[in-house]
Protein backbone atom coordinates (compact mmCIF):
# COMPACT_ATOMS: atom_id res chain seq x y z
CA UNK A 1 0.00 0.00 0.00
CA UNK A 2 1.65 3.37 -0.82
CA UNK A 3 2.06 5.84 1.48
CA UNK A 4 -0.80 8.86 2.50
CA UNK A 5 0.45 11.95 3.43
CA UNK A 6 -0.46 15.65 4.37
CA UNK A 7 1.97 18.19 3.71
CA UNK A 8 2.26 21.21 5.21
CA UNK A 9 2.49 24.91 4.09
CA UNK A 10 5.46 25.35 3.34
CA UNK A 11 6.05 21.99 0.71
CA UNK A 12 3.37 23.20 -1.58
CA UNK A 13 5.60 22.10 -4.67
CA UNK A 14 6.31 19.15 -3.14
CA UNK A 15 2.88 17.92 -2.63
CA UNK A 16 1.89 18.61 -6.19
CA UNK A 17 5.06 16.08 -7.15
CA UNK A 18 3.72 13.30 -5.11
CA UNK A 19 0.68 13.67 -6.42
CA UNK A 20 1.38 13.59 -10.21
CA UNK A 21 3.27 10.52 -8.87
CA UNK A 22 -0.27 9.10 -8.09
CA UNK A 23 0.35 9.45 -4.01
CA UNK A 24 -2.69 11.09 -2.12
CA UNK A 25 -1.40 13.66 -0.98
CA UNK A 26 -3.27 16.13 1.89
CA UNK A 27 -2.49 19.87 1.50
CA UNK A 28 -3.64 23.38 1.86
CA UNK A 29 -1.63 26.39 2.44
CA UNK A 30 -3.91 27.53 4.84
CA UNK A 31 -3.60 24.57 7.60
CA UNK A 32 -2.22 25.46 10.82
CA UNK A 33 -0.32 22.63 12.88
CA UNK A 34 -3.13 21.85 14.91
CA UNK A 35 -4.97 21.02 11.14
CA UNK A 36 -1.97 18.71 10.12
CA UNK A 37 -2.19 16.56 13.59
CA UNK A 38 -6.01 16.05 13.14
CA UNK A 39 -5.82 15.35 9.64
CA UNK A 40 -2.74 12.94 10.36
CA UNK A 41 -4.77 11.30 13.10
CA UNK A 42 -7.92 11.48 11.91
CA UNK A 43 -6.79 9.75 8.03
CA UNK A 44 -3.93 7.84 9.40
CA UNK A 45 -1.14 9.96 7.11
CA UNK A 46 2.79 10.66 7.30
CA UNK A 47 3.07 14.67 8.26
CA UNK A 48 5.28 15.89 6.14
CA UNK A 49 7.43 19.41 7.08
CA UNK A 50 9.95 21.26 7.72
CA UNK A 51 8.85 22.24 11.10
CA UNK A 52 11.23 20.71 13.86
CA UNK A 53 8.19 21.65 16.62
CA UNK A 54 5.56 20.43 14.35
CA UNK A 55 7.33 16.87 14.49
CA UNK A 56 8.06 16.82 18.11
CA UNK A 57 4.17 17.48 18.55
CA UNK A 58 3.17 14.71 15.92
CA UNK A 59 5.50 12.47 18.18
CA UNK A 60 4.47 13.29 21.04
CA UNK A 61 0.82 12.35 19.67
CA UNK A 62 1.85 9.30 18.48
CA UNK A 63 2.19 10.18 15.00
CA UNK A 64 4.54 9.38 12.31
CA UNK A 65 6.06 12.69 10.81
CA UNK A 66 8.96 13.25 9.04
CA UNK A 67 11.17 16.70 9.01
CA UNK A 68 12.78 17.35 5.38
CA UNK A 69 16.15 19.74 5.67
CA UNK A 70 16.12 22.60 2.86
CA UNK A 71 16.88 21.16 -0.55
CA UNK A 72 16.12 20.95 -4.01
CA UNK A 73 12.99 19.40 -5.30
CA UNK A 74 14.80 16.20 -5.97
CA UNK A 75 16.80 15.66 -3.14
CA UNK A 76 13.37 15.74 -1.20
CA UNK A 77 11.84 13.28 -3.52
CA UNK A 78 14.28 10.96 -2.81
CA UNK A 79 14.72 11.17 0.69
CA UNK A 80 10.74 10.95 0.79
CA UNK A 81 10.89 8.03 -1.03
CA UNK A 82 13.77 6.08 0.78
CA UNK A 83 12.13 6.54 3.81
CA UNK A 84 8.43 5.70 2.87
CA UNK A 85 9.45 3.48 0.14
CA UNK A 86 7.33 4.40 -2.95
CA UNK A 87 8.44 4.42 -6.43
CA UNK A 88 9.84 7.28 -8.51
CA UNK A 89 7.82 6.60 -11.80
CA UNK A 90 5.63 8.27 -13.25
CA UNK A 91 2.47 6.44 -14.49
CA UNK A 92 -0.41 8.14 -16.40
CA UNK A 93 -2.70 5.25 -14.54
CA UNK A 94 -1.99 6.15 -11.03
CA UNK A 95 -1.35 9.99 -11.68
CA UNK A 96 -3.53 12.85 -9.00
CA UNK A 97 -4.70 16.00 -10.13
CA UNK A 98 -1.83 18.67 -8.95
CA UNK A 99 -4.37 20.85 -7.49
CA UNK A 100 -7.12 19.06 -5.63
CA UNK A 101 -5.20 15.23 -5.32
CA UNK A 102 -8.04 13.86 -7.57
CA UNK A 103 -7.21 10.50 -9.63
CA UNK A 104 -7.34 12.16 -12.77
CA UNK A 105 -9.04 10.31 -15.79
CA UNK A 106 -7.38 9.29 -19.08
CA UNK A 107 -9.33 11.00 -22.52
CA UNK A 108 -8.18 10.27 -25.64
CA UNK A 109 -10.92 12.16 -27.31
CA UNK A 110 -11.06 16.18 -26.74
CA UNK A 111 -14.18 16.16 -27.95
CA UNK A 112 -15.35 14.04 -24.87
CA UNK A 113 -13.19 16.43 -22.37
CA UNK A 114 -16.24 18.20 -21.06
CA UNK A 115 -14.67 21.57 -21.22
CA UNK A 116 -15.72 24.91 -23.23
CA UNK A 117 -12.49 25.34 -24.59
CA UNK A 118 -10.00 23.35 -26.68
CA UNK A 119 -6.50 22.11 -25.57
CA UNK A 120 -3.77 24.45 -27.03
CA UNK A 121 -2.11 21.38 -28.22
CA UNK A 122 -3.04 18.32 -29.83
CA UNK A 123 -2.00 14.71 -27.56
CA UNK A 124 -2.24 11.37 -28.04
CA UNK A 125 -4.39 11.22 -24.79
CA UNK A 126 -5.63 13.93 -21.93
CA UNK A 127 -5.94 13.65 -18.28
CA UNK A 128 -9.19 15.40 -16.97
CA UNK A 129 -9.43 16.25 -13.35
CA UNK A 130 -13.69 14.57 -12.26
CA UNK A 131 -13.41 17.14 -9.29
CA UNK A 132 -11.74 20.28 -10.58
CA UNK A 133 -11.89 19.96 -14.76
CA UNK A 134 -8.58 20.88 -15.00
CA UNK A 135 -7.46 19.40 -17.59
CA UNK A 136 -3.65 17.66 -18.68
CA UNK A 137 -1.45 16.70 -21.29
CA UNK A 138 1.54 15.55 -22.73
CA UNK A 139 3.78 18.73 -23.50
CA UNK A 140 7.07 20.70 -22.88
CA UNK A 141 6.38 20.28 -18.91
CA UNK A 142 6.52 16.49 -19.07
CA UNK A 143 10.51 16.97 -19.91
CA UNK A 144 10.65 18.94 -16.39
CA UNK A 145 8.81 15.59 -15.10
CA UNK A 146 10.98 13.48 -16.28
CA UNK A 147 13.73 15.27 -15.85
CA UNK A 148 13.21 15.76 -12.10
CA UNK A 149 12.62 12.27 -11.50
CA UNK A 150 15.02 10.85 -13.37
CA UNK A 151 17.27 13.37 -11.15
CA UNK A 152 15.73 11.73 -7.95
CA UNK A 153 15.70 8.61 -8.74
CA UNK A 154 20.11 8.93 -9.54
CA UNK A 155 20.33 10.48 -6.23
CA UNK A 156 18.62 7.63 -4.50
CA UNK A 157 20.88 4.97 -6.26
CA UNK A 158 23.90 7.11 -5.69
CA UNK A 159 24.26 5.48 -1.90
CA UNK A 160 26.88 8.45 -1.40
CA UNK A 161 24.30 11.24 -2.63
CA UNK A 162 22.01 10.34 0.58
CA UNK A 163 24.59 9.28 2.91
CA UNK A 164 23.38 7.48 5.99
CA UNK A 165 24.60 11.09 7.73
CA UNK A 166 22.38 13.21 5.68
CA UNK A 167 18.92 10.92 6.43
CA UNK A 168 19.62 10.58 10.47
CA UNK A 169 19.58 14.60 10.35
CA UNK A 170 17.53 15.53 7.63
CA UNK A 171 15.02 13.13 8.16
CA UNK A 172 12.97 12.20 11.21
Amino acid sequence: MSPRFVVDAMLGKLARWLRILGLDVRYSASYSDEDLLKVAKNEGRIIVTRDRLLVIKAKKEGLRAILLPPGRLEELLALLSLRCNFNLEFSPERTRCPLCNSRLIMVSDPSKLRVTWTPPVSSDYYWVCPRCGHVYWKGRHFREIDAVLRAARRLLKLKGSLSSDSVTKGVH
